[in-house]
This record gives structure tokens, sequence and C-alpha cells, in this order.
């Protein structure tokens, strides 16, 4: 038999009740962790074992979207030093913390405002198309990274494929979407921080024994593009990417839908939806184009209009704390490989490529055990506690490497990835939670768009600046200082995620 259908009367009441968890005044809605108490589990939660509300296959086909994305990021972040001193001239290698700082800042510059147009577009056309155009383009920017034989085309070839690369922040805005409490949110974003993790130990490991030239000796073509097989794995899974999104995510021309939605979830979805704009007739055409003056400000205030609703301490406060761990993330990720490559004259480790490579890869297995540890931990410490801790990690980390590395080398570095690891994987988490608990699911999108371009300009000066820092650094027997504005970064991250705990209009 077929379930009565609900009442509008009925679905309008459950919307104001959904919505009201999103509302600031509502004192019982907060970003703490505790949106929704009901949902609370025992103290032996686990990442092996997911809520039952939570749609796990849906959850992990989408994870397989953003894999080419993560595994690029990392595969080339412990090896743009080297690219720079392959692709330019000898006589500038002297200036390769400059250019390694912009190789990567053309990286992260268009997602600077792409973002939050992708996370918007997401919003209004669904999360698979915008999905599918993201694998597509990341897929033919990374070709052309490993085709490159000339700096600026290698420049020109990161944008490309940074202009493409926010299917993570559409991944989360989705995560948010096809989950409906807190604690599945919870194991979510915990399995996509694993997945996260994994594919940046893969892409780390690919990065540093496929551009190894001594695998090339032999083949001229691959001798003079030595970071072609490691770029064209990152293409096959943007293939395999697009495979999946045509099969099991888009279904329909719709935004996406989890299996478990119900009849009453899909009235409350339509009744959020802006109605369908009808075609202007002639009159109204010829009207329009007559008085510009009038439409035209009323279009930018309609366009405006979502971004105006995220002007609030509610939601500003956990933009700004993802943004500063973007900041601590990139500068200590530029940081650290420009003092493990330079020579010793120069106040660095003298690393080889595969050293520098297995160093990152440490950062990033402590980083993947605590993902997959956060579950359980935000259910007992919290979102904003988590963060604090994470941030707290982060200050005295920041100094181990530089501070004792020339007398005790590998234990400092071990001792500083592994610390950043942990405070990484806690702040990364425990950021994306506070964005999406911030607003209502209309605005998922909108809100990891905004956040991620926001993130997306600290990795577009970070570098850049990094760089900068680190021969200023050298030049006045300093080379630690940019590594004390990563301390300094994290101390004030875990302040403001203590202040959104205690301040009540930040709840």
């Amino acid at each position: 038999m077929t379930p009565p259908r609900p009442s509008r009367s009925s679905v309008d009441s459950d919307l104001e009740d959904e919505m009201a968890m999103f509302d600031p005044e509502n004192s019982s809605s907060s970003l703490v962790g505790d949106m929704y108490p009901q949902a609370k589990q025992s103290p032996g939660v686990s990442i092996l074992r997911p809520p039952s509300s939570l749609p796990v296959r849906q959850t992990l086909l989408l994870l397989v979207t953003v894999l080419p994305e993560i595994l690029i990021h990392h595969m080339l972040t412990p090896l743009y030093p080297y690219m720079t001193r392959s692709l330019l001239p000898p006589e500038q290698s002297n200036r390769t913390g400059y250019y390694a700082g912009l190789l990567q800042s053309a990286y992260a510059f268009p997602t600077t405002f792409m973002d939050a147009v992708w996370g918007h577009l997401s919003d209004a056309v669904g999360r698979p198309p915008v999905l599918l155009g993201g694998l597509i383009g990341y897929g033919i920017g990374t070709l052309f990274l490993g085709l490159s034989t000339d700096y600026w085309l290698a420049v020109v070839s990161l944008c490309l494929t940074g202009f493409f690369s926010s299917n993570s922040v559409v991944a989360k805005g989705m995560i948010g979407e096809i989950t409906h409490d807190d604690s599945s949110r919870a194991w979510a974003y915990s399995a996509y921080g694993v997945v996260f993790s994994a594919a940046g130990i893969s892409g780390t490991l690919v990065g540093g024994f496929l551009a190894d030239p001594a695998l090339f000796d032999g083949v001229q073509f691959l001798k003079k593009r030595p970071y072609f097989v490691a770029c064209s794995f990152g293409t096959l899974l943007a293939c395999l990417g697009v495979f999946v999104t045509l099969k099991w995510l888009i279904k329909s021309p719709r935004p996406y839908k989890a299996v478990h939605t119900s009849t009453e979830d899909v009235e409350m979805e339509i009744s959020q939806r802006a109605p369908v704009r009808r075609q202007n007739t002639d009159e109204e055409l010829l009207e329009e184009l007559e008085s510009p003056i009038k439409t035209r400000p009323n279009r930018l205030l309609r366009f405006l209009g979502p971004y105006k609703t995220l002007l609030t301490p509610r939601t500003l406060a956990p933009i700004l704390l993802f943004a500063l761990y973007k900041l601590t993330h990139t500068l200590f990720h530029t940081a650290l490989p420009l003092l493990a490559s330079a020579p010793v004259s120069r106040n660095g480790f003298g690393l080889p490529p595969k050293s520098t490579s297995l160093a990152l890869t440490l950062l990033s297995i402590a980083k993947l055990i605590t993902k997959a540890s956060y579950y359980p931990i935000h259910q007992r410490l919290g979102t904003t506690t988590s963060y604090a801790l994470g941030a707290t990690l982060i200050v005295p980390a920041a100094f181990v490497a530089p501070v004792f590395g020339h007398t005790y080398m590998w234990p400092s570095i071990y001792v500083a990835t592994i610390l950043v690891g942990i405070g990484e994987g806690l702040c990364y988490l425990s950021s994306i939670m506070l964005l999406t608990n911030s607003v209502g699911r209309e605005y998922f999108g909108l809100v990891h768009g905004v956040a991620g371009c926001l993130g997306s300009a600290m990795k577009t000066i970070g570098p850049a600046f990094a760089g900068w820092a680190w021969e200023a650094g050298v030049e006045r027997g300093i080379s630690w200082g940019v590594f004390a504005i990563v301390g300094v970064a994290g101390l004030v991250g875990g302040c403001v995620s203590l202040a959104m705990k205690w301040i009540w209009w930040l709840r």
C-alpha cells in the first residue's frame, strides 16, 4: 500500500522545525557538536561501525570523485622545488625558493574565486554535474602538466588544473546533504578524511618514486618530461571518477538524493527550491532592455543575496578557522621541503627527493590515523575542542625541525611531522564540521565554497610568502622565521576555536 502523502501543513511545520536548528537565536543549536544531541552514541563508537542513518554506499562512491584532486595535490607538494630546478635555466637555480613558491601558487590562485562559483553552482544544479565537470577539467590539466618542458607552460597547466580543483568543496557539501544527524555527519567526514590522507600518502610516494630521473635514463621522452608518468596516474584516476559519476551518481538532472530519502524529505526539499523562472514575453524583454539601471542592480542583489546570509558571526568564525588551518598547512608544507632540499651551505639538510617525500609521507600517515580516529574523538570532545587540541599541537611542532634538525635531523623531522599530522587532521575535520553545521542544507555548497575561496587565497599567498620568507631568513641567518609564522597562525586558530565554545553569539 502506498503510504499517505503528508499534508502541506505538516510539511511546513517540519520544515520550520528543521530550519530552526540553524537559527543562531536557538539556544539548543551550537557549533560544538551538539546540534543533534539525540544522535549521540556510546563511547565505544568506531570508524568501522557507521551509524545506521548513514547512506554508506553513496558516501563511498562520492569519495572516488575527489581522489584525483587529492592525490595530485599531495604528489606535487614535495616536488615543487625539484620541478622548478628541472624546468628553470641553470643560471636561475639560486632563486629556487621564489620560483617554487610561484609554481605552487599558480595551482591555488584560480581556486580563490572558483571554489565559491562551483559550490554555489552545485547548490543550484545539483552536485554530480559539477563533480563531473571538475573531473574532466582536472584530468586534462594534469595531463598538460606532465607534458610540460618549460617552466611557464607548467605554470599555465597548474592554473588550468586549479580552475577545476573544487570537487572537494562540492563533495563536502554533498556529504552534508546526504547526512541528517551529527553522528552520521561526523562519521562521513571522518571517512572523507581517511580517504584524503590515504590518497595523500599514495600521492607523496608516487611523486617521490615515479619522478626519479634515474628511472628514465633510457627513454628520451620521459627524460625530458620526468613528471609525465606520475601526472598520467592522476589523469587515469580522473577517468575512473568520470565513470563512477556517470554510472552511479547521476541518475537525473535533478539535485542528488540519498536513497533513503523519504517522501516527506522530498517535499521539504522541493519547498526550499527557488521557483522556476518563466520565459519573458517580448514586451517584458523590451521593458527590461529599456530600464537597465533598474534591472541590473536587482540582478546583482539577487546574485549577492546568498552570500550576504553568510555575513554573521555564526558562519564567519568557522570560515576563519578553515582559513587559518589552510595557512598553517600551506606554510609548513612549503617550508619543510625547502628546509629539507636546501644544501647545507644554505642552512638546509641537503636531502634527495625520496627522503623529502618520505618525510611528508610520515606526516600523512599521522594525519590518516587521526582522521580514522576522529569519529570517537568528536563524540567525546566536541567540535571546537577538537580543533583547539589540533592547533595546540601545531604550535610547538613548527619549531622542532629548524631548531633541532641540524643536530638531530631525522628525530626532529619525525617529531615535527607526526605532531603536525595529528594537529592538521583534527583541525581540518573540525573546521568542515563547523562549516556544515553553521547553515541550512540549501547553503552547503556555498559555505564550503566561500571557505574554500579564502583557503585558496591562503594557498595562493602562502607558498610565495613562505618561499620569500625562507630566502630572506637564510640571508639573515634566521631560517626558522617562516616556521615561527606557522606557530603563530596555529596559536590564533586555537584561541578562536576556544572563543567559539564560550561566546554565546558564536554558537
